[in-house]
Parts: structure tokens; sequence; C-alpha cells
């Protein structure tokens, strides 16, 4: 029996982690159907300790980025998507850009979007242990925004940050103080 959060080989734990990845990035700046998706989950007779432990866990995270979101008054995709990099929610970073990524017409800014999504998939794969993941997605973030980082100018100075810490990968810095963003 599984007794790690596993959403690769979990699926009750992909379900947790998709569901309230989408309701965060969905309820930006509230938190309202983040917390009615983690009530739904928590009434689930399939839950293990793992699986609420990691629901706590991410609750916590969602309100420290409430309250950055709040306290900086922040607008747009990309300030709210570094906030969750602060608090390590990588794979909400990644959800949380692929709605800016998605539509984007082509050219550089979508290129850079790209790059930030994969700079976030690198530290999902760091959290797995999965080196060929790691390699292959922090070499794709690295030339991405070496590249094209020009064109998310909210990044500022976070661009620098990011890339030097793919190049290790080395634990994730705190970014959004370093952005445009922060105020």
């Amino acid at each position: 029996m599984e007794t790690r959060f596993d959403p690769f080989n979990d699926r009750l734990a992909r379900d947790i982690r998709n569901g309230l990845s989408s309701a965060l990035v969905e309820s930006l700046p509230e938190l309202t159907r983040v917390d009615e998706v983690s009530a739904d989950f928590l009434r689930d007779d399939r839950l293990l300790p793992h699986h609420k432990a990691y629901i706590h866990e991410r609750l916590q995270r969602y309100q420290a980025v409430n309250q950055i979101l709040t306290r900086h008054q922040v607008k747009g995709i990309i300030c709210p998507a570094l906030a969750m990099w602060d608090e390590q929610l990588f794979f909400e970073v990644h959800e949380c850009l692929e709605g800016e990524w998605y539509p984007a017409p082509a050219g550089d800014r979508k290129k850079a979007l790209q790059a930030l999504i994969c700079a976030a998939g690198t530290f999902v794969h760091v959290a797995q242990g999965n080196e060929r993941g790691i390699t292959k997605m922090s070499g794709r973030a690295i030339s991405g925004l070496k590249e094209f980082g020009h064109a998310l100018p909210e990044l500022g100075a976070a661009l620098t940050a990011i890339i030097a810490c793919l190049e290790g990968p080395t634990t994730p810095p705190r970014i959004f103080s370093k952005s445009q963003c922060y105020r």
C-alpha cells in the first residue's frame, strides 16, 4: 500500500492534486472554490493519512499565496504564478501559466511562458526524484528563458535567479520579491 503522496502512480493522489490546483487557479485571488473542492476530497472514504496531509499542507500554502496576492494587489497571471513558486507550488505554477500560454499568439512571449512552465516542471520532477525528467525539463527551461525571457518583463531580476537555480538545480529561490510584481 502506498504511504507517500504520489500523483504519478496513485490515481486518487493525482485527482486530489489536479482538483486542488485547478480550483486554486480558477478562484484566484479568493479561495472559495479551493475550500469547496478540499471539503469534498476530505469527505472521501478512500483517503489515507498521506492524502489528508497533502490536502492540509496545500491549503496552508494556498492561504500564504492568497495573503501575498492580497497584500500586493496583484493582477494578471505571471505574478500569481511567482507567488505560487515562492510557496513551492510548482504544479500549480504550471497550471496557472498554462492558462495564459495556451491561447497566447505565437511569438517570444509564448515561448517564454513555455520555458517558465518547464522551469516549474523541473521542480515537480525534483520532488519525485526523477533525474531524467529534471535533466530534460531544466534544459528546455534554461535555453527558453535565456533566449525568450525578455518577453516576460514581469519577471525582472527573478529571471536571473530562476536560470541560476535551474543550472543546479538547487533549492528554488524565492522570486516574488525580485520580480516587477513586488510593490
